[in-house]
């Protein structure tokens, strides 16, 4: 586990796949994906209308419907104030002050966004924090993947081996 002490809260987070419960991994997962996705802000918006006029000029007529589908869902996110980057941050929470944050339904993760932000977390805070996060987790992930190839492979050929 990985303590911060955000101003005047000690926040616990998951910092190993291990440690994390699968569903809460994949919810994190699914954050940042409609994070790098979809967008998350203005900046995001005038990229994707551009990308469409893009399409657009090229003939690209399906590519511009993705584009302009996920656009429409940036505007939605931004009108409900919805942060994916937030929401995977609030994944990773293990607790506040101790107490267990174990509810990662949308009102579950919204009641933790809450606490973090009363606690004057900022919005760089947030992107730094995913973002150490996220390649603790991924540089974990992918170490453990050609290791546990490796022991597939070797279980199996001895198997072929002694059989």
């Amino acid at each position: 586990m990985l303590r911060k002490k955000i101003n005047k809260i000690d926040v616990e987070f998951y910092n190993s796949i291990e440690e994390m419960p699968h569903v809460r991994y994949m919810k994190f997962n699914k954050e940042l994906i409609r994070a790098n996705e979809v967008g998350t802000g203005t900046i995001d918006l005038i990229k994707r209308v551009n990308r469409a006029i893009g399409y657009l000029k090229a003939d690209q007529h399906e590519n511009a419907q993705k584009e302009m589908l996920n656009l429409k869902l940036n505007i939605n996110y931004i009108e409900h104030e919805i942060d994916p980057k937030s929401f995977a941050l609030a994944c990773v929470v293990k607790s506040i002050d101790g107490v267990l944050c174990d509810d990662i339904t949308t009102d579950g993760l919204k009641v933790v966004i809450e606490k973090l932000q009363k606690a004057g977390i900022t919005k760089k805070d947030v992107d730094k924090n995913v973002d150490d996060i996220k390649k603790k987790l991924s540089w974990k992930y992918l170490c453990s993947i050609p290791v546990n190839l490796a022991m597939k492979v070797y279980h199996s050929t001895k198997q072929l081996l002694t059989n």
